[in-house]
């Protein structure tokens, strides 16, 4: 099932070293998506914290896989 659209988004691509584990980071902050983790960091450095969205919810959760029924 697709994601709803966030809206107007401009994609901006780089490399981080390899020393720092974004993924694992973003996991340790309860996010499943890296790319809104270092979106929410870059948003809270700017100063423009009404744009954080902040980790899964299950408000908001996106669902991966069927639930397991008997």
């Amino acid at each position: 099932m697709p994601r709803p659209s966030k809206g107007e988004r401009k994609a901006w691509h780089f490399r981080a070293h390899t020393e720092v584990d974004l993924d694992a980071a973003a996991r340790a902050a309860g996010y499943s998506i890296t790319g809104q983790f270092i979106a929410d960091a870059l948003y809270t450095r700017l100063g423009r914290s009404d744009l954080v969205e902040g980790p899964n919810r299950p408000d908001k959760e996106i669902q991966t896989a069927l639930p397991l029924t008997a």
